[in-house]
């Protein structure tokens, strides 16, 4: 006969979790389940859901993603990336940021490093982030780009032949190394042309260069006279370009940053781990 126990202290933390654990499943339901349905399930198998639901698989997406209802990149997305970015708290935090960094370097010279210095090297900043937003907002209008990134092996202009003969192998194929780091490139001096299905044809990215442009000129409405000259100007334009260019690769090569610092970070904490006693009889 078995005698029943208290519920004890694990047991009540249990049952306190459980509405918070349905109330998480309820949210997370849709996307888990479309993800879980791409991998179960070959996507020429999931054609035909996603059609009935009226889904599609953008660049990015899992195969058979079934949360995506177009690939459009819409004036929405625009505006939002743009105040999100250029005005609002990012712009502003990253101006501080780098405002501060400037602030403890004393850069440029010519400013003290007092309060009206600092609110120069963060007004510099954020006026140089605001004219790119701007610009870039006003070319990607005009040129209907979708400045998204996609890796290798998510980008759909990637052997389309071969994609419609396996449509599996295409996304789980992620490319030699040197192929990849040609792609990353390539996605940063093109930009695909924005379409409901995601494979626009890719163009020049002149949105990422008239922004570039705009941020490193605008930067001479405030900078010493010293910091205006054309071989400045063209440093400040060159470092905006190659921040994009950063932001290919970590787009390109992230699974593989991610494993990395992942063992970084458990060697880490095992170093650090105090010794286990050993056992005694």
């Amino acid at each position: 006969m078995e005698i029943a126990r208290p519920v004890g202290e694990g047991g009540m933390r249990h049952r306190r979790l459980l509405p918070l654990l349905a109330v998480l499943t309820s949210l997370c339901a849709q996307p888990a389940w479309g993800q879980a349905v791409g991998q179960a399930f070959p996507q020429q198998d999931v054609e035909p859901i996603q059609q009935a639901l009226r889904r599609v698989t953008c660049p990015g997406d899992p195969p058979g993603n079934l949360g995506s209802l177009s690939c459009e990149y819409t004036k929405t997305m625009r505006l939002q990336k743009f105040f999100g970015g250029s005005v609002t708290d990012q712009a502003v935090l990253s101006a501080s940021f780098f405002g501060t960094v400037a602030q403890l370097r004393k850069s440029p010279p010519e400013w003290e490093r007092d309060w009206d210095g600092f609110g120069r090297r963060v007004g510099t900043r954020y006026g140089q982030s605001f004219a790119k937003g701007l610009t870039v907002l006003g070319v990607g209008l005009i040129m209907r780009d979708d400045p998204r990134l996609v890796d290798y092996a998510s980008d759909p202009l990637i052997d389309q032949k071969q994609r419609q003969r396996n449509p599996m192998m295409g996304r789980e194929r992620r490319g030699r190394a040197w192929t990849r780091v040609g792609h990353a490139i390539v996605d940063w001096a093109t930009v695909r042309k924005s379409t409901p299905a995601g494979d626009g044809g890719r163009r020049p990215n002149w949105p990422l260069f008239a922004g570039a442009v705009a941020s490193g000129v605008t930067g001479n409405l405030w900078y010493p006279d010293r910091l205006t000259t054309r071989t400045e100007t063209s440093k400040r334009i060159g470092g905006s370009l190659g921040t994009a260019l950063f932001a290919s690769f970590y787009n390109e090569f992230q699974p593989e940053l991610g494993r990395v610092l992942g063992r970084m970070f458990r060697r880490g904490a095992t170093s650090t781990n105090p010794a286990t006693p050993a056992s005694q009889p």
